[in-house]
């Protein structure tokens, strides 16, 4: 069982970002422990969590516009309907949590782990997102349009009926991913492996293809012509 957050910590995060962020440039060694708080909608824009602890924590409908989460623990926090937009996870541990809903427009999680995280119905547009682990990871129905996903792990994941449109997708992981009725117009797959993943009334339009792995590939009722398609490795 983890341990209730540490109420001196809770307590002065509860006054409002300028408290927390001074005490925070004066205790730079200390690790915030914030785990299993209950922040339901609290207003935390340009906090500095970098390197707190938030595991289970509670964060509906918080609003972390603007945080610095860099390096912090949210392995099963709930951040349904968050406003994380323009907010700082780079190298942020997320496995497991739900962000359903959640807005992470411009955020920047590069290095990030959401592993098996909820990320259905997200907004993901303009987000820099490279070199993030998310197998296994729900995002259904997320906006991730023109987004930056180059060379991150995807394997396992659900994507179906999500918004790729002009997404960056080269040298990404997508094998055994869920792609079904996925608009990836004019999104760059080149280099990506697609091996055993499922494309069912996929929008290829205009989608960049070369090179991409596609052996064991389920595909069915396919749209759009993609711009390139050239240089296919069918090998396993």
């Amino acid at each position: 069982m983890i341990p209730m957050a540490n109420e001196e910590h809770l307590e002065l995060l509860k006054q409002g970002t300028t408290k927390w962020n001074t005490w925070r440039s004066v205790s730079n060694c200390l690790v915030p422990d914030l785990n299993r708080a209950d922040l339901f909608g609290i207003d935390l824009r340009g906090a500095n969590l970098n390197n707190a602890s938030c595991i289970s924590a509670n964060f509906i409908s918080a609003n972390l516009q603007g945080a610095n989460c860099q390096g912090a623990e949210f392995s099963g926090a709930l951040l349904i309907g968050a406003n994380l937009s323009g907010a700082i996870f780079k190298d942020t541990l997320l496995s497991g949590a739900n962000l359903e809903g959640a807005d992470l427009t411009r955020a920047d999680l590069t290095g990030a782990n959401l592993c098996q995280a909820n990320l259905s119905g997200a907004k993901f547009s303009e987000i820099e997102i490279r070199g993030a682990f998310l197998s296994g990871a729900d995002l259904r129905l997320a906006n991730l349009r023109s987004a930056k996903f180059s060379e991150v792990n995807l394997s396992h994941a659900f994507l179906s009926f999500s918004n790729l449109e002009g997404a960056d997708l080269t040298r990404v992981n997508l094998r055994e991913a869920n792609l079904t009725s996925v608009n990836l117009t004019m999104a760059d797959l080149s280099g990506a492996n697609l091996q055993s993943a499922i494309l069912i009334g996929t929008n290829l339009e205009q989608a960049t293809l070369t090179g991409c792995f596609v052996y064991g590939i389920s595909t069915w009722a396919l749209k759009g012509i993609p711009k390139d398609q050239s240089n296919l490795v069918i090998n396993p």
